[in-house]
C-alpha cells in the first residue's frame, strides 16, 4: 500500500489531477477513500481526482482486501490543492 512523503511535499496546483496508486499482491481488491468517503472495492489499483477538486486541505487512505476478506489499510496521505 501507499505511503505518505512529508506533508509539505504533498501540494498541487487547483485543476490538477492526482493519481494515487496501490501496490500490493495479486489478486487484491483496493479502495480509495478520499477526505473520509468509502470508496468502493474494486481490482483497481490507481484512483485519479477530479479536477475541481476544492481548494484545502484533503486526505487519502487506501485499503487492500485478498480474497479470504482480509484487509490491509495505509497511513493517512494528506495533501494540499493551492489557489
Amino acid at each position: 500500500l501507499p505511503t505518505s512523503p512529508p506533508a509539505s511535499a504533498n501540494k498541487v496546483c487547483f485543476g490538477t489531477v492526482v493519481n494515487f496508486t496501490a501496490s500490493g499482491s495479486a489478486g487484491l481488491d483496493y479502495r480509495f477513500d478520499l477526505d473520509g468517503v468509502l470508496g468502493t472495492f474494486s481490482a483497481t489499483s490507481t484512483f485519479a481526482t477530479a479536477t475541481t477538486l476544492a481548494v484545502g486541505n484533503h486526505t487519502m487512505v487506501v485499503t487492500g482486501r485478498n480474497s479470504n476478506t482480509c484487509t490491509a489499510t495505509s497511513s493517512t496521505i494528506a495533501f494540499e490543492v493551492l489557489a
